[in-house]
């Protein structure tokens, strides 16, 4: 299982001394950051090896959530609601594998940026719904003459019932496959 996320768990070990530094220095934390901050506080090490093994057991725990059942008359719409409070995290998943997984998922929202390549559409699909998912935000349906849109909606509503955790597990994964297909810059 590791080795499906084994270039993002390299990211993650590889952020934790800036994050460290520049919390030592008492300057301003960005949102990935504190992530990888709480990820270090979760994991209880700064070994790669042992950070990989880690998120490879809390991406394999992530991916065995349940689906949800999110309001299906509120699906296209701005009132759909996917926060944790209506979905929280199930007991079959640990909160610091949830916290490594998300900071994992920061990680791989920050690489996915630095491709060499851009990926083709349907691999930009598949991380458009993923991270939609995974940060908990629904789009809104598109209008009609929003070609655009209604792909990357169609995309996201395929995967409406996978929950937020799991959508991160499975952004990370596949950001994970695309670094290794494309390089980073």
């Amino acid at each position: 299982m590791a080795d499906n996320v084994s270039t993002v768990a390299a990211d993650l070990a590889a952020a934790i001394p800036s994050a460290v530094s520049t919390q030592e220095q008492g300057l301003s934390l960005s949102e990935l950051q504190k992530s990888v901050l709480a990820a270090k506080a979760a994991l209880g090490t700064d070994d790669a090896g042992e950070i990989t093994k880690k998120l490879g057991e809390a991406v394999a725990a992530a991916l065995a959530l349940p689906d949800i059942q999110p309001d299906a008359d509120k699906i296209g719409s701005k009132d759909l609601d996917l926060s944790e409070s209506k979905f929280p995290l199930p007991a079959s998943i640990s909160q610091e594998q949830a916290t490594i997984v998300y900071a994992a998922f920061k990680v791989a929202y920050d690489q996915i940026m630095k491709l060499k390549q851009e990926p083709d559409n349907n691999e930009m699909l598949e991380v458009y719904a993923f991270g939609k998912q995974g940060l908990r935000t629904a789009p809104e349906k598109p209008g009609v003459f929003n070609i655009k849109g209604k792909y990357k909606f169609d995309a996201w509503a395929k995967i409406v019932n996978t929950h937020p955790v799991k959508a991160q597990a499975q952004y990370v994964q596949v950001v994970d496959k695309l670094i290794n297909k494309y390089g980073k810059q």
